[in-house]
């Protein structure tokens, strides 16, 4: 069964956050590249290739996992536990997790942005980084998703740890009003990134919320 009011996440580093709102939106890794985009990678680089080069998104023809915008169906990630390690030889993020942003937004509303701009959308069951993935792109499909797995805070079992990464995709470009909450991790970075957002529609939407990391 699909749950009541289910919000997606973007992560991405503090220092990321003043070129996003100046563009109004987050982009897709394609889009970064044509356009030289340059920002603070806290992602593993071969992943990232395959997302741009080798991962199909089938329900979607002529479209590869990079060329959309990622969220998770979670916050407190899988990707974000191994910042939070600092132990990986390819991710060495400045300042750990308490560098790190949530972007939290609705699905729902997210859902219905796309249907009425003809944007498309999908989503997968698992890893949206390996080769194996399958995608969907049918809001009834949500019940694929192992929703236990996604909110489960112990994924020592490879099972769980590959479902909770299910991630939804929305194509090339997601508008930044649709950003409900920027969720940081204690009131010493909410002042920084609040100081990066004066003056913004976005400075109110500010929360602080130490359940999302570790």
């Amino acid at each position: 069964m699909i749950p009541d009011n289910v919000k997606i996440y973007h992560i991405t580093h503090m220092e990321n956050i003043a070129s996003i709102v100046k563009d109004g939106a987050l982009h897709s890794e394609a889009r970064c590249h044509k356009a030289s985009m340059t920002s603070v990678n806290i992602g593993i680089a071969e992943i990232k290739r395959r997302r741009l080069e080798d991962i199909v998104v089938r329900c979607c023809p002529g479209t590869r996992v990079g060329d959309y915008v990622p969220f998770y169906f979670c916050p407190r990630s899988v990707m974000l536990y191994i910042i939070y390690k600092g132990n990986h030889p390819d991710v060495r993020v400045a300042g750990g997790q308490y560098e790190i942003v949530h972007l939290e937004c609705d699905l729902s509303a997210s859902l219905e942005w796309a249907d009425k701009n003809g944007i498309q959308w999908a989503f997968s069951t698992s890893n949206a980084g390996a080769l194996y993935t399958q995608f969907y792109n049918r809001v009834e499909q949500l019940e694929l998703i192992d929703w236990d797995s996604v909110q489960a805070h112990n994924f020592t079992n490879p099972d769980i740890k590959e479902r909770k990464q299910a991630e939804f995709l929305f194509y090339d470009t997601y508008p930044l009003h649709l950003i409900e909450r920027f969720g940081i991790i204690d009131g010493k970075q909410a002042g920084k990134l609040a100081g990066m957002l004066q003056g913004t529609e976005f400075a109110s939407r500010i929360s602080v919320e130490p359940s999302w990391y570790y």
